[in-house]
């Protein structure tokens, strides 16, 4: 019987060799296997497989691609996990910089790579809600708060309010006006809402 990691180490070692002229498809295997070793707790693999997911998909395809963005959001979201705080904040502000370079209605140079509006919306919401985070631990914590004001509204109607990342964000609202020692209806309104979805 194969252990998880023995098979995680064995796709990685079959994509070195079946994959190697196809960088997109071994930029999608990394990609997963980053965040396979992420869920896991195996952060320096995942950093790893993440960093060369993103390379590959930044010389084989277009800025503002999907997958381009979805690499450097799940880069800074383990390089916030590590620590990392100013690489994440980079990396999350690079993203957001591409969504708005790039919105739905100026496609990228690939028609396959262009963002539906929703799907778009959903992505810089993610994203903002990433950066919050990141900004909220670094204790610019008027920064966090104008993140999820943005974010939150479009997470909790795209995703509903029982989400991982809404609550996620709800958490890290919540935490924002407790450290600012502001707002404590809004803050009671929060605690109550998260509460209710828990």
């Amino acid at each position: 019987n194969l252990t998880l990691e023995q098979l995680l180490q064995r796709g990685l070692q079959n994509s070195e060799h079946a994959l190697r002229d196809q960088p997109l498809s071994r930029a999608a295997l990394l990609s997963a296997l980053g965040e396979a070793h992420h869920g896991l707790g195996r952060y320096e693999p995942a950093e790893q497989l993440l960093t060369e997911a993103l390379e590959l998909r930044r010389s084989n395809l277009p800025a503002g691609h999907p997958l381009v963005i979805d690499s450097l959001s799940q880069l800074a979201e383990l390089r916030h996990v590590l620590g990392l705080r100013e690489s994440a904040e980079q990396l999350c502000s690079e993203a957001l910089a591409l969504l708005e370079r790039f919105p739905p209605e100026r496609p990228t140079d690939s028609a396959e790579a262009s963002w539906s509006k929703p799907a778009h919306e959903l992505a810089t919401a993610r994203g903002r809600a990433l950066l919050a985070r990141v900004l909220a631990d670094r204790g610019h914590y008027d920064g966090a708060r104008s993140e999820l004001d943005l974010a939150l509204p479009v997470m909790q109607e795209q995703l509903g309010n029982r989400h991982r990342d809404v609550l996620l964000a709800r958490i890290t609202f919540a935490s924002v006006l407790m450290a600012k020692n502001q707002d404590q209806e809004l803050l009671a309104d929060s605690l109550k809402e998260l509460n209710a979805a828990g």
